[in-house]
């Protein structure tokens, strides 16, 4: 769980992980329309939170902002859902990466999974990879020669 929260304090993202698709998409439109106010493929935001987001942007993030929103006007399509499913297996990948347990962060995972405390069980390996790709993707990550050269580079190879 560290680790997944590193990596989302790293790369400034932890917000998406808390936000649920909507609210992540009109926040993110909000934003862009500071600079670009015919954006419309997140759907129109509320001028009161464009507004709110305007005053309390420093120019730092100013200035990256409009750096991004520059390079989105050729863009057709916007895969919000994608994009956090994205940051999601990256995070996963960044918490096995620093515990070195794979039997813990599969349970973690089919825990987070699980609609209810009472779905919550031990994790049966084989099974749980059958029916949950996120679990698959976990294991065929920890078996990869990335896994093995990061761990490597951070120096807590085995």
């Amino acid at each position: 769980m560290i680790g997944r929260a590193l990596f989302a304090v790293r790369n400034k993202t932890a917000i998406a992980h808390k936000l649920r698709i909507a609210d992540l998409a009109e926040l993110i439109a909000a934003a862009i329309s500071i600079f670009a106010p015919n954006f419309q493929l997140l759907g129109p935001p509320r001028e009161e939170l464009a507004k709110q987001l305007a005053r309390n942007c420093s120019r730092k993030a100013r200035k990256a902002l409009e750096a991004a929103v520059q390079g989105i006007g050729a863009q057709f399509t916007v895969e919000l859902d994608r994009w956090v499913e994205g940051l999601t297996c990256s995070a996963d990948r960044a918490g096995l990466l620093l515990s070195g347990d794979i039997y813990g962060a599969l349970n973690l995972v089919l825990n987070e999974e699980a609609t209810s405390s009472f779905e919550r069980t031990p994790l049966e390996p084989i099974p749980a990879l059958r029916k949950r790709p996120r679990l698959e993707q976990l294991v065929a990550f920890v078996l990869s020669d990335e896994h093995f050269r990061l761990r490597e580079q951070l120096g807590i190879a085995v």
